[in-house]
């Protein structure tokens, strides 16, 4: 197979308008000595065209004629941005000896650093909330901390916390703040994390603001408040629960306090 539209597309329009006319999107030049794919040689222009290939479905692991993947290219000729987007994508990391001579030191050394992340090192480093937060929450029990360290030349590619708190090391991007107050404290719920929870929290959350000093509309336009009613016991008698205790059974519902070796001043100040 010779060159196809996505080969030759040179802007994201052009990218766009040959997916949307059915281009394979892991087809490879075979006619060339090279058998590239589309995604090898966006990886070495930067990370918009390489985002939308994967984004359609692009294969990470796809290799050339030679053996090398995209992130091969990204290391060699490409930005440290697109090295991490296909990184964090699940490419497989190359050994080190497999790298060129003439790879940028600074590429080089990212790819030795990470050679034994996990998917949650990978979503650390790429400063993803959303997967940071659902590989949290797969974690048990959930209330601990785990320290997932792995091996690494540089100590701060070890953990998920050393890297999201880090941007010494080689190709690191940015500090972000809520990931890195996220894999402090854990995948606390709140109304900003609350689409991320699993279904019973999210209930349990909304149960909470229906219930406990919310305030709503009447049917003759008057706001007013509404808080927790008593319970009728067999006996037909109605009592009341205590608030204290409504907010315990909450509180066991709805995973917020954090971790449990988290100190109350770092959890006021990352909250």
């Amino acid at each position: 197979m010779s060159y196809t539209a996505l080969h030759d597309a040179e802007t994201l329009e052009q990218l766009a308008a040959a997916l949307q006319a059915g281009a394979d999107v892991d087809a490879q030049d075979f006619e060339s000595e090279f058998g590239r794919t589309a995604m090898m040689l966006a990886a070495e222009r930067g990370v918009g065209m390489l985002r939308a290939l994967l984004d359609a479905g692009a294969d990470v692991h796809k290799q050339a004629k030679c053996g090398e993947n995209a992130l091969m290219h990204a290391a060699l000729r490409g930005p440290a941005e697109a090295m991490r987007l296909l990184v964090a994508r699940g490419a497989a990391l190359p050994p080190s000896a497999a790298l060129p001579t003439d790879t940028p030191p600074a590429h080089a050394e990212y790819i030795r650093g990470a050679q034994n992340w996990t998917p949650l090192h990978r979503a650390a480093d790429a400063r993803d909330f959303a997967a940071l937060f659902a590989l949290l929450r797969e974690r048990a029990p959930l209330h601990e901390r785990h320290d997932g360290a792995v091996a690494s030349p540089h100590a701060r590619m070890r953990t998920a916390l050393s890297i999201a708190a880090s941007d010494s090391y080689a190709c690191a991007a940015p500090v972000d703040e809520r990931c890195l107050a996220l894999v402090r404290r854990g995948p606390v719920w709140s109304v900003e994390s609350h689409a991320l929870c699993p279904a019973d929290e999210r209930t349990a959350a909304s149960a909470r603001a229906l219930m406990m000093g919310a305030k709503r509309v009447g049917a003759d336009g008057k706001p007013h408040n509404i808080d927790i009613g008593p319970a009728t016991g067999s006996d037909g008698v109605e009592r009341f629960v205590p608030r204290a205790i409504w907010n315990k059974i909450f509180r066991f519902l709805i995973f917020e306090d954090g971790y449990h070796d988290a100190c109350p001043a770092q959890r006021m100040r990352i909250s």
